[in-house]
């Protein structure tokens, strides 16, 4: 932020790139899921959204029954699902820690999509998600789950499985 336009190389008239600071979270999964999922998930959510809206999110990451899952920030459970998270004191890029009942566990049909380069900065490291879907899942379902993680909206998202353009 204290940083010098003219020390990084902009003068009069360039035009610089701007772009939304995602406000996301993390989540640290339980031990049981992580060889599937890794340690934790990013969820790209807002101080607007609910206790409940993260556990969808993850949910739709991971498979687990978003009912099943408790989230939890500095020791405290977070709750009700209505909650939101800034009315909680959750701050940006904070990791919630999450804890299922056996209820929450089911075996997940799992796809991973690419993300496209502009979207792999704004998330984190990861070039991909994993999404809990389902064999019989349309790719409608897919888009809307890819949508709920990412923000990205449908309409601008284009799936191909090889060289076939899904449709």
């Amino acid at each position: 932020n204290a940083q010098i336009l003219q020390s990084a190389g902009i003068s009069s008239g360039d035009t610089v790139m701007l772009s939304e600071a995602l406000y996301a979270v993390r989540v640290l999964l339980p031990a049981a899921i992580r060889a599937t999922y890794g340690e934790t998930v990013r969820v790209v959510s807002s101080p607007s959204d609910s206790v409940g809206d993260v556990k969808a999110k993850v949910e739709v990451l991971t498979g687990l029954v978003a009912s099943g899952i408790a989230l939890g920030f500095n020791g405290a459970s977070l709750s009700p699902d209505t909650a939101t998270l800034g009315s909680v004191g959750v701050p940006n890029g904070f990791t919630l820690n999450a804890t299922t009942s056996s209820t929450a566990r089911r075996g997940a049909f799992v796809v991973r999509a690419n993300l496209p380069a502009s979207l792999q900065g704004t998330l984190g490291p990861q070039v991909s998600v994993s999404l809990a879907s389902g064999a019989s899942s349309s790719v409608a379902e897919l888009k809307a789950a890819i949508a709920l993680v990412t923000s990205m909206a449908v309409a601008d998202q284009e799936l191909a499985y090889g060289s076939v353009v899904l449709a």
